[in-house]
């Protein structure tokens, strides 16, 4: 992971980045390589609405689990179980990092910068990192916009999609290292549950 960060670095420097959005982003990746769980408050935004909210719990490498009103999204970073309570269903398939509707740390931090342009704005006392596909790249996105706070913790995610349009995820009540066990990231079908497994076989 530290090298990973370190040849980002070096990137924005090459192509010549402005040195408070490089700064800015350094030091977010440095705060997240040195969490290994954690948990905080989930709400995503659509039309300047809240459409879902809940609770989200991450641990390196790519284990998330979302536990919302209605589902609960668990991977353990091979698989996925999207679970959904009212339908009584779970819906199994294979983690896919190049899906764009996945919801991943690492990603948003490591792919999507070296693959943009990237520039800072203010926002009060926070930051945020505006990230602009270049040409060349596969991205699925117009803009993302990247909302720093003082602990370098990710606040918002604002992202421009081309296809579902505008929305906004927000982070909040964050809590840090607090050993969460493997078996959070694990899901194991209610009984009576109707299971579809998409998983190649």
């Amino acid at each position: 992971m530290l090298k990973s960060a370190l040849s980002v670095f070096m990137l924005f420097t090459a192509c010549g980045y402005t040195q408070n959005a490089d700064s800015i982003l350094k030091s977010v990746q440095e705060k997240f390589n040195n969490i290994n769980d954690l948990s905080a408050d989930f709400a995503r935004y659509s039309g300047g609405s809240e459409k879902i909210s809940g609770k989200l719990f991450y641990k390196k490498e790519n284990k998330l689990r979302l536990e919302l009103k209605n589902s609960t999204i668990v991977s353990d970073g091979e698989t996925n179980w999207n679970y959904s309570k009212s339908g009584n269903k779970v819906v199994i398939s294979e983690f896919d990092d190049s899906d764009p509707s996945a919801l991943s740390l690492q990603k948003i931090l490591y792919k999507y910068p070296s693959e943009c342009k990237i520039s800072s704005e203010p926002a009060g006392e926070n930051q945020v990192l505006v990230l602009v596909p270049e040409k060349s790249s596969e991205l699925n996105f117009n803009q993302v916009k990247i909302t720093v706070n003082k602990e370098y913790l990710i606040e918002k995610i604002l992202i421009d999609d081309p296809n579902s349009g505008v929305f906004e995820i927000a982070l909040s009540n964050y809590k840090l290292n607090r050993n969460i066990p493997d078996n959070k990231f694990t899901f194991s079908p209610p009984e009576g549950s109707k299971v579809i497994d998409l998983r190649a076989e």
